[in-house]
């Protein structure tokens, strides 16, 4: 979203700034977008800066985007950081460069530290496979490495700066050893159950891609003219002495393997120095921190209250549980909201709530009365026509992908006759003839953005998603029940209750089906996107499927006992084992879906069949005091029990978010194996914001104590065999003999599910 955000920062920070230096007016910058908001998880919609300023919290790419805004608007050049995926974990992050004095520096975005280059993200940065920055234009003079050039950015390298690197040459050839030119090169790492690109290259005059990379391995795979083939770049197996360098070739042909089985090695944890502060400076940091957040505190307490919510929805006789769920999203927002409701529920009924209510949280923060209205208006002379489910979800629902959210039924209505409305209901595929004719379909980056669908109509021109989101607005502006399929995001109509594709590709493919079977003798939970994920083969790259809907509802082991439809073609199944030190094993099924056939595929999960080695004992005699009751707990008396789990936290810190996310997601399998989680908190990470009510769904046996001076958790550290660095949060699982199995520090992803599978290996 292109906002006017320059003149609101320029009058917030710029007496707080004017008589710094260039290094001090960048931290104090940072310091004022900590007292705006914090991380919370959230959609991949970036919210623009003003609406995170708004909503008082948002995701790492979120409060960069503010922190580069505001840096930006007083003059001092910043870019966004962007890791796209890990390789040693899951997920990705985002931070900010700013330059001062003639360098780049590095911080994280609205999480200040007492200097620049600190931030607990620099030990997952030297661990990354690639780190990149993107500028705008098409011309950069600069001294990074250009990943690549498209007609909207140059991408630059960053990852020297931070990482031990190689340099990576992969030579593409057809079956007859002749070279390539023009075939995309897709760099892959495994994350989320799959395998995601970091970046796709094109061969030139050569055959040849050259890019420099982390030490770690990658998935490369390349295509051209439908032919493809992929390869496993093994950091150890470069074929050459120097460790700096990596050359593999890839050939493209038929000759792909139905199945194979490999370990992916990452880039290892390096411990690195850091900066050394004097403990005054932490102090004062830690104690700005603390102030920081009792002003955003304060800033949301002026949300509207549950009380307020609940009277508003008893006034206009509504269900208050729905009223408040819609207002407690909308944050920042919620008066707006609130506003909305007062206005639209007297003159158009309950309707008006069911439209708020199918809105994401990030919708709720940033949407108008306005935009709200137009929806309505527009999609209620058809709720007659379909059962209600179906209409709140695909005529009322005004969002469709990741687009920008506006008002465009009015428009849209006011553009097409009421004869040329219905001609389209009749017939969904003339509306899509149209698009065709009229709009004129243009090359991804042609037009920069998720597109609007009125913009798109106005400017009469897009790229195939642009085309496929015009046509879902167009249609229930019409009263035509459309979507992008949540499983590939295919172009679908609803006929006779039968959701039906309009790309004639599709409909000439035919679908089959398949049934997921889980792995034989295999008792652990399967997730898709954690433990494995399905492919389809398109245009010559592995384009994996969702199966969720907008509102994330997760496709897991309850879904595998049902038929999946799915388009006749080839498709390819990920499964990926991560081990404690970020490897996976990992294996790739090659298959057909054939059309009115069904195929039955079971998953293959690798695992490691040693025994987890005892990495030390924990301390005997340890009791902590409880945090926010009476009492003590003694750990000797919980390791009687069952399993036992130390972990020394920062609760205002992305990673500890993360960790504490792990941990309810599991919840159910955490009780049946009575593990004792131990939450243990340093006076330093105590903020006001800290809330034990907010951690309500922790597994029943979690407990918050204090380790207020970290004396535990340095005996427990003198007792481990290797060292174990400081940087929250630090994990450590114990069997019921006090020997240490497992142990986690930092940032990691789905550390819950390491914790339980080295809790039932024993």
């Amino acid at each position: 979203t292109i906002e006017d955000y320059r003149p609101y920062f320029w009058n917030a920070l710029f007496d707080r700034v004017k008589d710094l230096s260039m290094a001090d007016a960048i931290l104090e910058t940072n310091h004022w977008c900590h007292e705006k908001a914090t991380y919370i998880a959230s959609d991949p919609r970036t919210a623009s800066p003003l609406t995170l300023v708004r909503t008082a919290r948002g995701r790492c790419g979120e409060e960069s985007t503010l922190l580069v805004a505001a840096l930006r608007s007083l003059g001092i050049p910043a870019r966004q950081v962007y890791a796209p995926r890990w390789a040693h974990t899951d997920s990705n992050h985002a931070w900010v460069e700013a330059w001062a004095d003639g360098e780049w520096f590095f911080l994280g975005a609205c999480e200040p530290e007492p200097r620049l280059n600190m931030g607990w993200f620099e030990g997952p940065a030297r661990r990354g496979m690639l780190l990149h920055t993107r500028v705008p234009g098409t011309i950069y003079t600069g001294p990074e490495e250009v990943v690549q050039v498209t007609d909207e950015f140059t991408e630059l390298n960053l990852l020297p700066n931070y990482a031990p690197i190689q340099d990576l040459t992969v030579q593409v050839q057809d079956m007859e050893g002749h070279v390539v030119v023009g075939a995309d090169v897709d760099l892959q790492v495994f994350n989320y159950g799959g395998f995601a690109s970091l970046a796709r290259l094109k061969t030139d005059q050569e055959g040849k891609v050259q890019i420099t990379t982390g030490r770690g391995d990658l998935l490369i795979h390349a295509s051209k003219e439908q032919a493809w083939g992929s390869v496993l770049a093994n950091y150890s197996a470069g074929g050459n002495a120097d460790e700096n360098v990596r050359t593999l070739e890839l050939v493209l042909g038929p000759k792909n393997k139905e199945f194979q089985q490999f370990s992916i090695n990452v880039p290892p944890h390096l411990l690195g120095k850091g900066l050394e502060i004097h403990p005054w400076e932490r102090e004062r940091n830690d104690a700005r921190l603390k102030a920081e957040d009792k002003i955003r505190s304060a800033y949301e307490a002026t949300f509207v209250t549950q009380e307020q919510g609940v009277q508003t929805a008893k006034e206009l006789g509504v269900d208050p549980e729905k009223v408040w769920a819609v207002l407690e999203k909308a944050r920042g927002n919620s008066h707006a909201i609130l506003d909305y409701l007062k206005q639209a529920v007297p003159e158009f009924g309950p309707m008006a709530l069911e439209l708020v209510g199918v809105l994401s949280a990030k919708d709720l923060t940033d949407t108008t009365t306005e935009i709200l209205l137009d929806h309505l208006q527009g999609a209620l002379p058809y709720e007659e026509l379909y059962p209600q489910e179906d209409f709140v979800n695909y005529i009322l629902q005004p969002r469709i992908t990741h687009e920008q959210l506006r008002g465009y039924r009015g428009f849209f209505q006011q553009h097409f006759t009421l004869d040329a409305q219905e001609i389209c209901r009749h017939n969904p595929p003339l509306l899509k003839a149209w698009i065709d004719e009229n709009i004129t379909d243009v090359a991804d980056g042609s037009v920069g953005g998720w597109p609007s669908p009125q913009g798109v109509y106005e400017l009469g021109v897009g790229n195939d998603l642009a085309r496929q989101i015009l046509f879902v607005a167009m249609a229930r502006s019409f009263g035509i029940p459309a979507r992008l399929s949540p499983v590939d995001g295919e172009l679908q109509y609803l006929h006779e209750e039968t959701w039906t594709p309009l790309d004639l590709q599709d409909r000439l493919a035919g679908s089959g089906a398949i049934r997921i079977l889980k792995p034989t003798e295999y008792t652990g939970t399967i997730n898709y996107f954690q433990n494995f994920s399905l492919a389809r083969l398109e245009d010559g790259f592995f384009k994996t499927l969702r199966f969720r809907g907008l509102d994330e509802e997760t496709f897991n082991e309850e879904s595998f006992n049902h038929e999946l439809q799915l388009r006749a073609g080839v498709y390819r199944i990920t499964t990926g084992n991560r081990l404690a030190d970020g490897r996976v094993l990992a294996t790739l099924k090659i298959f057909a879906v054939e059309p009115g056939k069904m195929c039955e595929v079971r998953l293959v999960l690798a695992k490691e069949t040693v025994r987890a080695e005892s990495l030390g004992d924990l301390p005997e005699g340890v009791r902590l005091k409880r945090y926010g009751a009476g009492g003590d707990v003694d750990l000797d008396d919980l390791r009687k029990n069952g399993a036992l789990v130390l972990a020394w936290i920062d609760p205002d810190r992305e990673p500890t978010k993360h960790l504490i996310r792990d941990l309810t997601e599991r919840r159910r399998k955490f009780d049946a194996l009575n593990v004792s989680i131990i939450l243990c908190l340093g006076a330093d990470t105590i903020t006001d914001s800290f809330d034990l009510a907010n951690y309500g769904a922790l597994p029943a046996n979690a407990h918050f104590v204090k380790d207020w001076r970290y004396e535990v958790l340095e005996h427990t550290q003198r007792s481990l065999q290797d060292p174990m660095p400081r940087s929250f949060p630090m994990v450590v699982v114990a069997d019921e003999q006090g020997v240490v199995r497992y142990v986690s520090t930092g940032y990691q992803i789905g550390t819950g599910g390491q914790i339980l599978e080295h809790v039932q290996k024993g």
